[in-house]
């Protein structure tokens, strides 16, 4: 990385420091951004084309938006295999908004008008701040380009007690659905947790 700064033709910064967790990573590189617009890439993600960002930013008519919501696909490590796009979308009648997080990218401004992500919560911060903030946002969904080929052997893809608990309180306190989306909600990831933890074993 700082054989790679010498000759790019942008500022890049690089902080390599102890966090207290994902969220506290993400708000780091927030703070310390300085551009239009915010993508978050996990350390175990990748662009899907080396021009995607750029195909996206050809088009000069964003700026009114605060959230450009993109595809991703996961790849299975053990295969090899792609699965199909998960392509964005918008329930406007419960409000729920099914967008992958790192198909995201964020007008800076919009982050700090808001609040940056939640560090009480350690593995579903980009879920909350989703719920809180969505609404409120001037978003546009995007059917292509895929941007981010994320492996599935990511945190969100891994059982975890902290990332149970959080997705109850998530669903119970934050999630702004009717009580039967709740519902639903809670046991589509009962039985997640259930797949998972067959899966490691």
């Amino acid at each position: 990385i700082n054989e790679y700064k010498k000759n790019a033709p942008y500022p890049v910064i690089f902080i390599r420091e102890k966090d207290s967790g994902i969220a506290n990573a993400m708000n780091k590189g927030i703070n310390n951004s300085n551009g239009k617009w915010v993508h978050v890439l996990n350390s175990d993600d990748y662009y899907y084309s080396s021009y995607c960002l750029e195909e996206i930013f050809n088009n000069k008519d964003l700026d009114e938006y605060d959230v450009l919501a993109f595809p991703i696909v996961v790849r299975d490590e053990m295969s090899g295999k792609f699965t199909q796009p998960w392509i964005p979308f918008h329930n406007k009648k419960i409000e729920h908004y099914n967008f992958p997080h790192t198909g995201l990218i964020i007008k800076r401004d919009f982050y700090f008008k808001c609040g940056l992500y939640d560090e009480k919560f350690k593995l579903v911060a980009d879920a909350v701040f989703g719920a809180t903030n969505f609404p409120i946002s001037k978003f546009k969904i995007f059917e292509s380009p895929v941007i981010v080929i994320a492996p599935d052997s990511g945190v969100s893809n891994r059982f975890s007690f902290t990332r149970s608990r959080e997705l109850f309180i998530f669903t119970v306190s934050i999630y702004k659905g009717a009580l039967k989306y709740k519902i639903k909600y809670l046991i589509l990831n009962f039985y997640r947790d259930i797949f998972l933890i067959l899966k490691d074993i």
